[in-house]
């Protein structure tokens, strides 16, 4: 726990303050102040003052504020523009994501109180809570979940935390999170682990895990009421690993998963687009296979064509533009040049993932964007890229109850009307810059933003390295052999949820990257193992 403190000092004309943070542990027996680990900030009046006008705002005109972290019309107009909806649906989602975002939680599938705790909650469906604003639903079920095991609240996690009204509910769920009974998550993050249909004889591979809730969804899946001999709990054939490149969202991640005490969970932290080489090659590297000349020549370390994986989740990082109902800065925020940045990673995460998924495997690529050049551009580009080894999942007939959009098939894809980034830059340096020449491009200028046909249309250098070719929608014939509308896209007003894309993809052959020198190494490695040529004393190569 780090101490602080606050004294003046003077310089001169100008008072200005310090602020003193001390680093050292919270037991630290020396005085506040004359700690030799501690680190200073001094902040001007003016700052303070601003600090200040920021707090007062805050607490005294919220409503001011809270028009103004709408007052982003980009954000309005790319989506009328591209998800193709009708005036009136499109007016139902704008005003869907002004509303607070409910609190929803789901039963443990194998807590051992599981039908105690639901018929707790099923005395509570159905009845209303009398508040001083008015009264509100106390819970309902989530129709669409398996069994009915999930439960909408009538208000948001921020009215259940601070309502003096509420408290003795917030301290039950409080109590049953804690004990693992239950677990607080999004709703729309509930369905990607449901679709990936997992077993408890699965090895599954959680991409980019953090926090944690899915995780937790796909443990239970995979460790649920597993017995052995004389009805002793037996240890899962199956297990869970869960990636996160941020080494403190892991620490979230594992204080998140602790609580279901499973054996068959293994938490890493990789970058997920360079996840270790689980395969022959790699466990097979040694003093053997050096000076082999193929093996050098190849940039790329090889998967094991058989994969690794059954069942692969690919929660990618993203815009997170879904997620407005609870994190309403994210449309104060919003730019569409934060999902041209996010697209190269977004794939190469995919593709890492396809090359870690077994044939005949499931992988599930998810956002909580509403983006095409997020979501379906992403797919479009990883169907190339494999070459046929994939092919999109019809889930239709899953989760029935569950409202949900095909996915798109063409799409508009724009950028910021404003200046270049190089334009901008410059602007920095000279705050009095002469307005930018108009660009000589075939584009259509709408209010805000620029529509480019083609990637070729794109004459600005800057822009042309930041929006990329695959972000372009594909043609007519080609959207249909990819068939895209397999895609889901679920939509706030549909479900009372946040805004989400799912798309599910079976892995029915080899990836390309096994044909020629590759996949004869392979089949050499192979020979060499037989004849008992390699030993496999060496340790595996993580790169």
């Amino acid at each position: 726990m780090r101490r602080l403190l606050c004294s003046p000092l003077s310089r001169g004309t100008e008072r200005k303050w310090t602020l003193t943070v001390c680093v050292k542990p919270w037991n630290c027996k020396l005085p506040l102040g004359q700690c030799c680990s501690k680190q200073s900030r001094q902040y001007s009046p003016a700052s303070t003052r601003r600090i200040r006008t920021r707090q007062t705002m805050s607490s005294s005109d919220s409503s001011s504020q809270t028009n103004e972290m709408y007052s982003n019309t980009k954000f309005p107009a790319y989506y009328k523009a591209t998800l193709q909806l009708e005036d009136h649906d499109f007016e139902r989602m704008i005003s869907s994501f002004k509303e607070p975002l409910p609190a929803v939680f789901r039963l443990r599938l194998d807590s051992p109180s599981r039908e105690a705790v639901k018929a707790e909650l099923n005395r509570l469906v159905g009845t209303e809570v009398s508040l001083e604003g008015g009264a509100l639903r106390a819970c309902t079920e989530l129709e669409w979940y398996p069994e009915h095991l999930a439960y909408s609240l009538g208000c948001d996690r921020r009215t259940l935390r601070k309502n003096p009204e509420l408290a003795a509910f917030h301290d039950w769920v409080t109590w049953h999170v804690d004990s693992g009974d239950i677990t607080r998550q999004e709703a729309v993050s509930m369905v990607p682990p449901l679709l990936l249909r997992v077993q408890k004889h699965h090895h599954v591979l959680d991409m980019c895990a953090a926090p944690g809730s899915k995780t937790s969804q796909l443990l239970e899946m995979v460790s649920s009421t597993v017995t052995g001999e004389e009805g002793l709990s037996a240890c899962p054939e199956g297990f869970v690993v869960a990636n996160d490149a941020d080494r403190d969202r892991c620490f979230m991640l594992i204080k998140n998963t602790l609580r279901l005490r499973s054996p068959a969970l293994m938490v890493t932290n990789h970058e997920a687009t360079h996840l270790p080489n689980l395969n022959l090659d790699a466990i097979l590297r040694g003093p053997e296979l050096e000076g082999d000349a193929e093996a050098e020549a190849s940039s790329h370390p090889v998967v094991d064509e058989t994969g690794v994986f059954d069942r692969v989740l690919a929660d990618v990082p993203c815009s997170g533009d879904g997620t407005i109902r609870k994190n309403p800065t994210a449309w104060h925020r919003w730019t569409p040049r934060g999902a041209y940045t996010l697209h190269p990673v977004q794939l190469q995460v995919a593709l890492r993932g396809a090359a870690l998924l077994k044939q005949g495997g499931y992988m599930v690529y998810s956002t909580c964007s509403l983006n095409p050049i997020e979501d379906e551009a992403v797919v479009a580009e990883l169907l190339r890229q494999t070459g046929g080894a994939l092919q999109l999942v019809d889930c239709s007939d899953d989760l029935p109850q569950l409202k949900r959009r095909p996915g798109l098939e063409s799409w508009l894809v724009m950028d910021d009307k404003a200046m270049s980034v190089r334009e901008r830059k410059q602007s920095r340096r000279d705050r009095n810059a002469a307005p930018r020449p108009e660009e000589e491009v075939s584009a259509e200028r709408t209010a805000e933003m620029l529509e480019y046909a083609t990637w070729d249309s794109i004459a600005d250098e800057s822009r042309r390295g930041l929006i990329h070719a695959s972000c372009f929608p594909p043609s007519a014939e080609e959207a249909s052999e990819l068939q895209l509308r397999r895609c889901m896209r679920i939509l706030p007003q549909d479900n009372d949820t946040g805004g989400f894309f799912v798309a599910v993809l079976r892995k029915v052959a080899p990836l390309p990257s096994f044909a020629g020198p590759t996949k004869r190494r392979y089949k050499r490695i192979q020979a060499k193992l037989a004849a008992g040529k390699v030993t496999g004393s060496s340790p595996p190569c993580m790169s």
